[in-house]
C-alpha cells in the first residue's frame, strides 16, 4: 500500500499546475500534500476494550444425517427423510 501511495503522490505532484507549484510557498505545498496523503488509523485503547458473549438459536434447517447400522434405521421418522444415509 505504501508503494501505491508513493506513486499516487508522484502523479499528484506531476499533474499539479506548474505555475502554482512555483508560486506557492513550499510550506503550504507540504501541508496540502501531507493532508491529502495521510491516513489516520484508529487507535485502540486497551482500557476501553470489552468482550461480549451471547448464546443464540439459529435455524439451519434439517441438516441432521441419520445413520443406520447394517440397514436398520435408528429413528424411523428421520430415516424416511431425504437426508438419510446408510453407513456400512
Amino acid at each position: 500500500m505504501e508503494q501505491e501511495w508513493t506513486v499516487a503522490l508522484g502523479q499528484e505532484v506531476d499533474n499539479y499546475d506548474a505555475d502554482n507549484l512555483l508560486n506557492t510557498d513550499p510550506e503550504q505545498l507540504r501541508t496540502y500534500f501531507t493532508a491529502k496523503f495521510t491516513m489516520n488509523l484508529p487507535v485502540i485503547s486497551k482500557n476501553d476494550v470489552s468482550v461480549d458473549q451471547r448464546e443464540a438459536k439459529i435455524d439451519i434447517g434439517l441438516t441432521q444425517v441419520v445413520s443406520t447400522v447394517a440397514g436398520e434405521c435408528t429413528d424411523p421418522v428421520l430415516c424416511s427423510s431425504r437426508h438419510h444415509r446408510t453407513v456400512a
